[in-house]
C-alpha cells in the first residue's frame, strides 16, 4: 500500500514513475501472489478449518476428514501382526521338531528278476486273460456238461453316454442349435469308442501268439489293435 501511495502522489504532481522502485516493487509482489494463488486454492479448505476449530474449539460432526486415517492406529495394527507372525513361526517351530514319517505309497521291486522271470510272469497274465475271454467261456459251454448261467450283462457306461448322446441330438433337432460339447464329454466318447474297438483284440481265432516271446506278444498285440482300430 506504501508502494502504490507513493506512485500515486508522483502522478498528482505530474512526476514520471518510469524506472522508479516502488513500481518495481509492485510488479514483484503481483508475480508472487498468482504464482501463490493455486496452492491458496489448494490449501483453502484446511485454512478455513483450522481457522474454525481455532474459534470455536471443536470440529465439525459431518466434517469427512473426521474420518481419515489415524496413523497411530495403524503402527499399531502392524505391531500385532507382527507379534502373532512370532507366536506363529513359534508354533510350526514346535510343530516341525515332531518326526513325521513321509508318506509313501509301497511299490513292487522288480530288480531281483531276471529277463526269463519277467517273461514268463507276463504269459501266464496273458494265459489268464485267454481262459477268462468271454470267446473261451462259449467253448467251455459247449463241450462241458456243465449248467448253463444265463446273466444279463449291460455296459452301464455304455447305456448312459447313449441316452445322452440322444437327448442332446433330441435339443438339437428340437431348437435348431448345436450344443458345445466339453473336453470331459470328448474324452469319454474317445475312451468309450476305444474300449469298442478292443472288442476285436479279445478274438482268440488264431492263439499262436501265445508261444512268443514277451516282446513280441506286446508287438502282436499292438498291430492287432492297431488294425482293428484303423
Amino acid at each position: 500500500m506504501i508502494d502504490v501511495s507513493l506512485l500515486m502522489q508522483r502522478k498528482v504532481y505530474g512526476k514520471s514513475i518510469q524506472g522508479h522502485p516502488a513500481l518495481q516493487r509492485l510488479v514483484e509482489n503481483r508475480v508472487i501472489l498468482e504464482k501463490m494463488r493455486p496452492i491458496d486454492q489448494k490449501l483453502k479448505y484446511q485454512i478455513d478449518k483450522l481457522v474454525k476449530i481455532a474459534k470455536t474449539g471443536v470440529m465439525d460432526a459431518s466434517d469427512p476428514l473426521r474420518f481419515r486415517p489415524n496413523p497411530d492406529d495403524l503402527a499399531a495394527k502392524f505391531e500385532n501382526e507382527d507379534s502373532d507372525e512370532e507366536d506363529n513361526e513359534d508354533q510350526s517351530k514346535k510343530s516341525d521338531s515332531v518326526y513325521k514319517a513321509p508318506k509313501v505309497a509301497p511299490v513292487h521291486y522288480a530288480g531281483d528278476e531276471t529277463q526269463k522271470e519277467r517273461q514268463e510272469k507276463e504269459m501266464e497274465k496273458l494265459k489268464r486273460r485267454a481262459l477268462s475271454s468271454t470267446m473261451i467261456q462259449e467253448i467251455r459251454r459247449d463241450f462241458l456238461d456243465e449248467p448253463e448261467e444265463v446273466i444279463e450283462s449291460r455296459d452301464l457306461h455304455r447305456v448312459r453316454e447313449d441316452r445322452k448322446r440322444k437327448e442332446r441330438t433330441q435339443f438339437e433337432e428340437a431348437y435348431f442349435t448345436r450344443v458345445t460339447v466339453s473336453k470331459k464329454d470328448k474324452e469319454k466318447s474317445r475312451r468309450m469308442s476305444t474300449m469298442s474297438s478292443l472288442d476285436g483284440v479279445v478274438k482268440f481265432d488264431d492263439l499262436s501268439y501265445l508261444d512268443q516271446e514277451g516282446d513280441q506278444v506286446q508287438r502282436t498285440i499292438f498291430i492287432r489293435f492297431q488294425i482293428t482300430a484303423g
